[in-house]
């Protein structure tokens, strides 16, 4: 009784360790699957990085040249406003008044003045606008280097997390690789004593 007891336990830790095995084979295999998965998403994610800070690079150095021009401007109209003074201080009415000859010249003059002023004007506008664009692509580069940075902290944790998982199923393969031998240790062990206590048994006979 106690040898049959004793070969249905060791069969029963046989097919435990082998259905244990059986397990964690699988689980085994569709963590590799996942790993390989998350490898490919996070080659993905560094080439779309680089990508990324690709365009900030480029949108970076459009806003330098943006800035560069929008200063150019900005002297250009500066000295355009100083000549437009100096000019429109001009008493041109007492030069009609002191030589009537010079009427039709102090006119053409006036009617410069006053494209002068619309010129003034219209670079005004267009100095206003360059400091929109300039704001407005300074609040895109900021925006692009906040998503790279976030873009590089789920990479790194994608990579922690895929190296964590490697480990793990490190260690899982270990304990795959004992449950292996133990199944095969004890289903050699319950073959080995049931051919001994029969040889035994029939020796006795």
């Amino acid at each position: 009784m106690i040898k049959r007891l004793t070969l249905l336990l060791l069969m029963l830790l046989a097919m435990g360790s082998f259905s244990g095995y059986l397990y964690l084979n699988n689980q085994i295999e569709i963590g590799e699957a996942k790993i390989a998965e998350g490898q490919k998403s996070i080659g993905a994610g560094e080439k779309a990085l680089s990508a990324g800070k690709q365009r900030l690079r480029a949108g970076k150095q459009k806003l330098q040249a943006g800035k560069q021009q929008l200063q150019i401007g900005k002297q250009k109209l500066a000295a355009g406003k100083k000549q437009y003074q100096i000019v429109r201080a001009i008493p041109l009415g007492a030069v009609s008044n002191l030589l009537p000859e010079a009427t039709p010249l102090t006119g053409i003059v006036e009617h410069k003045i006053r494209e002068g002023g619309k010129q003034i004007a219209h670079g005004e506008k267009q100095v206003a606008y360059g400091e929109k664009q300039v704001a407005h692509g300074e609040k895109q580069i900021a925006a692009g280097e906040q998503k790279i940075r976030a873009g590089e902290l789920r990479l790194k944790s994608g990579k922690i997390a895929i190296a964590q998982g490697i480990a793990k199923l490190e260690e899982a393969k270990k304990i795959r690789d004992a449950l292996a031998i133990s199944a095969a240790f004890f289903t050699f062990l319950t073959i080995v004593l049931a051919i001994f206590w029969r040889r035994k048994r029939a020796l006795r006979s």
